[in-house]
């Protein structure tokens, strides 16, 4: 059985590469949520491995993990007994995308495919959206900035997560979640082509409009936005002014300049 089991690699005996498809092909969404629960369970028996956070002893069991996630997120509508498991397994995903513990046996085509089957669970993206942030105020003691949150994220936050972010815009919320989310969203609604046009950003000035402290922080991003390509060229001229490959261009353009003029005080 399963806890009389000593520690085991996933190359040294057949289970963990027929486990999954086993799973795979008699499980339902239902029955899928409590053996992920299970495994879940498992995972976290001591030892566990540093930063990762997961069992040695039942590393192998995470390409089962990972079968028993893919089956419960397929179900249109996501239980909300379920939600809290599917999040904890999606945490525990993407700790082990950050620590490389998949060694070829997690690849784009398993990634892209909980991408799209999480887009239809707005809960469950939002969770895993707060838990990235609580997880980074605990770890670094600090705000996380907006481009940290994404980073390493297998189920990045997206433009159709605009709507529960300006939920929480004018939700219970303590201020900094509340300038967070706004900083996420006036992010997603800048990378969208023709932003003034497309009407996200009025409505997310109307969101914001009953806080002054809101306020503030959306003249800022906005003074930011605004002031970037006078800041690329300062950056250019304070900087890359002074490097070296700028100065041999430079020169290279005097010695040209020079052997033109020798070359035409010869004729």
């Amino acid at each position: 059985s399963l806890p009389g089991c000593g520690e085991v690699r996933r190359e040294t005996l057949d289970l963990p590469h027929g486990l999954p498809e086993l799973l795979a092909s008699g499980l339902t969404p239902e029955t899928a949520g409590e053996m992920l629960r299970g495994l879940l369970a498992y995972l976290k028996q001591p030892p566990l491995i540093d930063r990762a956070f997961i069992s040695q002893r039942y590393v192998w069991l995470l390409d089962s993990m990972l079968a028993c996630l893919q089956e419960l997120l397929s179900s249109e509508v996501l239980a909300e007994n379920f939600v809290g498991v599917a999040l904890e397994g999606l945490s525990l995903l993407e700790k082990c995308e950050r620590e490389g513990l998949w060694e070829g046996f997690y690849g784009e085509t398993e990634k892209a495919l909980i991408v799209d089957e999480c887009a239809r669970h707005a809960a469950l993206r939002r969770g895993l959206f707060w838990a990235r942030v609580a997880e980074h105020r605990t770890e670094y003691q600090s705000e996380p900035f907006v481009q940290v949150i994404n980073h390493g994220a297998i189920v990045p936050v997206a433009i159709i997560d605009l709507s529960w972010l300006l939920t929480d815009l004018v939700g219970a919320r303590a201020l900094p979640d509340r300038r967070l989310a706004l900083e996420m969203a006036f992010m997603l609604i800048d990378s969208k082509a023709e932003w003034l046009r497309s009407g996200l950003f009025w409505r997310l000035l109307r969101s914001v409009s009953a806080s002054r402290p809101l306020l503030v922080c959306l003249g800022r991003l906005m003074g930011g936005k605004f002031l970037l390509p006078l800041r690329r060229v300062w950056y250019k001229k304070r900087y890359l002014g002074n490097r070296w490959w700028w100065r041999r261009k430079w020169h290279s353009v005097a010695d040209w300049r020079r052997r033109m003029r020798d070359h035409w005080w010869c004729w």
